[in-house]
């Protein structure tokens, strides 16, 4: 019953994206199948109007008649075979895109599971393993089965124990081939997890960016010496896997012929002892090889079928992934003036499957059009306040707030929407300067031109131009930035998206302090245009310009105020300040 429900359901999937699909299938099905009918029947009939003396004229109609018929239903099956064949890959493209927007709307607390992330990759790798159900279904299965009854009925009517000879010779070619499939089911998925190595070893002997890596470690002995050894396992399983299908599709074979053997020998004996007559004879011999080979096309789709199910069930899981984030609510404000934009109230937070906190007992507050650095040595739990500001992650303990409302009852979309982040690890994509800054919004030349200013981008990038793309992967002649100029590209991303709440994280951990300072201060005049700024970072650059700062220790705030009251306090702000203050001067 679930392989009927999943069957159901892959078919609804096809029938949503075209709804002609399973119509031209059957269609396509039924043609091919009225060719391999009439081919059955049509020479019997002329050998028998022959032997009948019928007209020379007659059997030229008849002859040109069926010529046409079969003609135009070759030539129709030809045409649903090439639209059939571009749909597949309409469809295919589809089910990459369901699969693929369901992981751009994927908890991000879930993109990190290893599990989801594997099985996304089978979902992704396994899609054309079960694209072809509708097809094996409505052309094979259901229209193989009409001309194996047809040719049953046709075969009854001659033999009764030949047909159950046939039967049973059928009956173990289907045990055979179940035992096969299983083999085959278990070598493949060996076969897959030795492939995976195999693409993660080409992607780092491949990807320039850990070139630096190879050369200067020498590593390169170390992954072909690894690369050399999956291939090993590859080939391993292959000859295995092929061995496995000699030795099966052998014994098929020697059935097959055994077979064929049985009913030629009995149709002969039958003709000579008078008991066939020559149009019988070749109906004989035509319908008991069709109706083997219908049956062997049945038995071969589905396994076919149950097959692609079992891909399927990847596909179907990563689908059915829960998102817990994304709960539309409607709130009712319990905003006042003095309500604080941003609160966090006893927020605690450990990553899964750590045992130790990254922060623990967080409160502070944030107010409209504040600058706020955090600040603190690496691993002090700077970049995880973000993380659950953003609701990347929810707390385990304690309560995060946005204009005095929970942020939980927040629409997810619409809450995020109100962030402009530059991330500590962002990302740069290989398509043009403009889809990196601003993706496929509609550009705006004056508030880009005023982006690019603040940043001193401007006359870099009138000199590569906007559209040029970025890096040389896909464009020998592309554009690669220094680390400094990459990172303010991705803080120009964040400048132009123009929320109301921007979020620096180190974001001028490859830019010298002089740039620094005037980048700074270029962000500093944005506050002033009802913005509210947090700053993360592990140098003291930002706090210059900051209402407050707070200092993170170990996973707790330590110190929380601005920079004359802190440099007062002489604690682990001010420690931190002298041992930076040189590139401050």
């Amino acid at each position: 019953m679930k392989k009927v429900k999943k069957v159901v359901a892959i078919l609804k999937l096809n029938q949503k994206s075209n709804k002609k699909s399973l119509f031209i299938f059957f269609i396509l099905g039924f043609f091919t199948e009225i060719i391999n009918i009439m081919n059955v029947f049509l020479p019997a009939m002329f050998v028998q109007f022959l032997i009948d003396n019928k007209s020379k004229k007659f059997i030229a109609i008849l002859l040109i008649s069926m010529a046409i018929l079969i003609s135009i239903s070759s030539f129709i099956v030809s045409i649903l075979k090439l639209k059939i064949t571009r749909d597949s890959k309409y469809l295919d493209n589809k089910m990459y895109c369901l699969l693929n927007k369901k992981a751009a709307n994927l908890d991000y607390t879930k993109c990190l599971n290893e599990d989801v992330e594997n099985l996304y990759f089978n979902a992704f790798d396994n899609i054309y393993h079960w694209q072809d159900i509708p097809i094996l279904l409505l052309n094979y299965v259901l229209n193989k089965s009409i001309t194996f009854v047809i040719m049953f009925i046709v075969f009854w009517r001659i033999n009764f124990w030949l047909i159950l000879f046939v039967v049973v010779t059928i009956i173990i070619d289907y045990v055979i081939s179940k035992k096969e499939q299983k083999i085959k089911k278990k070598l493949n998925d060996e076969l897959s997890q030795y492939t995976y190595k195999g693409k993660y070893l080409l992607d780092c002997l491949e990807n320039y960016k850990i070139g630096k890596e190879i050369r200067i470690f020498d590593a390169k002995e170390l992954l072909i010496k690894k690369y050399k050894e999956v291939s090993f396992n590859i080939l391993k399983i292959e000859k295995r896997i092929n061995k496995n299908n000699l030795l099966f599709s052998t014994t098929s074979k020697i059935i097959d012929v055994i077979r064929l053997f049985i009913i030629y020998l009995f149709a002969i004996l039958k003709f000579r002892e008078g008991n066939l007559f020559l149009s019988e004879f070749l109906i004989y011999i035509s319908a008991i090889t069709q109706m083997s080979n219908s049956f062997d096309d049945i038995i071969d789709c589905i396994f076919m079928i149950n097959n692609a199910l079992y891909y399927f069930d990847d596909f179907e899981k990563y689908l059915s992934i829960p998102n817990e984030f994304r709960h539309p609510l409607n709130l009712n404000s319990k905003k006042s003036e003095n309500t604080p934009l941003i609160e966090f109230d006893n927020v605690s937070f450990k990553y899964p499957n750590s045992k130790e906190y990254a922060i623990k007992n967080i409160s502070f507050k944030i107010f409209k059009n504040q600058i706020t650095s955090i600040v603190g040595d690496n691993g002090s739990g700077k970049s995880t306040l973000i993380k659950l500001l953003l609701r990347l992650y929810d707390p385990n303990q304690g309560n995060i707030y946005f204009n005095g409302q929970n942020i939980k009852n927040f629409d997810y979309d619409y809450y995020q929407s109100l962030f402009s982040v530059t991330f500590q690890d962002y990302k740069m994509f290989c398509y043009s300067i403009k889809e990196n800054i601003m993706f496929d919004k509609n550009i705006d030349n004056k508030k880009l031109e005023k982006v690019l200013n603040c940043l001193n981008l401007n006359d870099l990038i009138a000199e590569v131009g906007i559209h040029t793309n970025y890096t040389k992967r896909f464009d020998e002649n592309g554009v690669e930035f220094s680390g400094g100029e990459e990172q303010k590209l991705a803080i120009a991303r964040a400048l132009y998206k123009d929320s109301k709440i921007f979020i620096f994280d180190e974001p001028t951990a490859t830019i010298d302090p002089l740039a620094e300072y005037d980048l700074f201060k270029n962000i500093y005049e944005l506050s002033k245009q009802d913005k509210t700024i947090i700053f993360i970072s592990h140098r003291m650059g930002s706090t210059f310009y900051s209402d407050k700062t707070l200092v993170l220790d170990k996973g707790k705030i330590v110190e929380n105020d601005n920079y004359k009251k802190l440099m007062k306090r002489k604690g682990l702000y001010k420690k931190m300040y002298e041992s930076q203050a040189k590139y401050y001067k």
